[in-house]
């Protein structure tokens, strides 16, 4: 089993230099409105923000009374009857009613919507947030003067590395036959395309996953360095960030690469659409889509690339492994200094990022609980772990990385 201790020790490291420095004043010229001088200008500039974040959920409020409710699609399924708890197959949107209580029907937020949904549907506290990440796509209707209707949309919480995700959806290339992306070495394409042809049917299914996934990693850095020039983060943060797109520009040409491999004809991604990618409206909302995409899923990414390293039995697929995992280490740990940095100008947001963990604990726990077949033991040769094996190393991740990392943060800045 792979040994996370430096891994936990590397994330340790970066996110409490970044809190060093960062109550040093070395940000400073970058941030004009943190200020050590005195307790008194920090509360005020807290009350600032606070201020911008009610002028922003006003214009929420407005937006979803107009646009989103036009928006709203009652032929979706029925969340009554395709919404279960301790279930994985849930559709991707539903639509939900609810006898109007009050004269105003709630707006909702990815914050607050699970907690409405299972007062609705009468499931335990926090068994929706543990499956899925919720996002209002539109609602409350205001045709409807005695119910309250929205349309949701489910990602599952289960992710390795960073998503792209645009309004509120993850989004992934289509693949497509063409060139691959990036050169393989002969000795590893030649074992490849020994294998049988059951295992790199496989194989192959896996691996164009992968390669869409890293491809879409691109486009997700993109959004998340419009988020560090928008909130004024220091030029080091952009500069990995930039080396980090790079990294998955690599990545992504290593999996298509292998994927070609596999299949016997070139692999590449097709056009990714792109439509409404925005930065964060406010740091927050940035922080902990950083902690979420990056210092969990990235920490992941990292755990489970070492563990399918150690496994390979190809050298060519051990030096690509090898650097995958260090990769992701190096994304992990700028997601996990972003939130150190977030941080200092609002600690709240932790309190975010601990329900984020509690979240994706409890979705391992309950995989753990419901194993599904995966992939057959074989592929574990060829960077493709098993289901069991892969939720146990994300978990023993959670624990014994991300966990104590974020105790660490939240005692320095608490």
């Amino acid at each position: 089993m792979v040994d996370l201790t430096p891994l936990r020790r590397h994330l340790l490291l970066a996110t409490l230099t970044t809190l060093a420095l960062s109550a040093c004043g070395e940000d400073e010229g970058v941030d004009s409105v943190l200020s050590t001088e005195s307790d008194t200008d920090t509360d005020t500039d807290t009350d600032t923000d606070t201020d911008t974040d009610t002028d922003t959920d006003t214009d929420t409020d407005t937006d979803t009374d107009t646009d989103l409710a036009r928006m709203c699609d009652y032929s979706l399924p029925d969340g009554r009857e395709e919404l279960h708890p301790e279930s994985f197959d849930w559709p991707e949107e539903v639509f939900l009613c609810e006898d109007a209580v009050d004269v105003r029907c709630p707006v909702l937020t990815q914050e607050t919507a699970p907690a409405w949904i299972e007062g609705v549907l009468d499931f335990s506290e926090g068994s929706i947030g543990a499956y899925a990440r919720v996002t209002p796509t539109c609602g409350p209707d205001p045709g409807r003067i005695d119910e309250c209707c929205y349309n949701f949309h489910f990602e599952p919480l289960i992710a390795v590395g960073r998503p792209f995700v645009a309004e509120g959806r993850a989004r992934t290339a289509e693949v497509v036959v063409s060139a691959p992306w990036g050169p393989l070495s002969s000795s590893l394409n030649d074992a490849l395309r020994a294998l049988p042809a059951p295992l790199r049917a496989e194989l192959e299914a896996h691996w164009v996953r992968t390669a869409l996934t890293e491809h879409a990693s691109i486009a997700s850095f993109a959004t998340f360095t419009l988020d560090l020039l928008q909130f004024g983060a220091p030029s080091e943060l952009l500069l990995a960030a930039s080396e980090a797109t790079r990294d998955e520009v690599r990545h992504a040409a290593d999996a298509f690469a292998i994927a070609s491999s596999l299949a016997g004809e070139g692999r590449a991604p097709g056009p990714l659409d792109t439509h409404g990618a925005v930065a964060h409206p406010t740091l927050r909302d940035a922080a902990l889509a950083a902690f979420s995409e990056g210092c969990i899923n990235e920490t992941l990414a990292a755990a489970l690339a070492g563990e399918a390293r150690d496994r390979a039995v190809h050298p060519g697929l051990d030096l690509i492994l090898r650097g995958v995992a260090d990769d992701e280490a190096g994304h992990a740990a700028l997601a996990w200094r972003f939130v150190a940095w977030a941080a200092r100008r609002d600690p709240s947001l932790l309190n975010g990022c601990a329900e984020l963990l509690a979240q994706a604990d409890a979705s391992y726990a309950a995989r753990e609980a419901q194993p599904d077949e995966g992939p057959s033991a074989s592929c574990a040769s060829w960077g493709v772990l098993p289901t069991a094996l892969e939720t146990e190393v994300a978990r023993r991740a959670l624990r014994e990385v991300v966990a104590p990392c974020l105790e660490a943060l939240m005692g320095e800045v608490v």
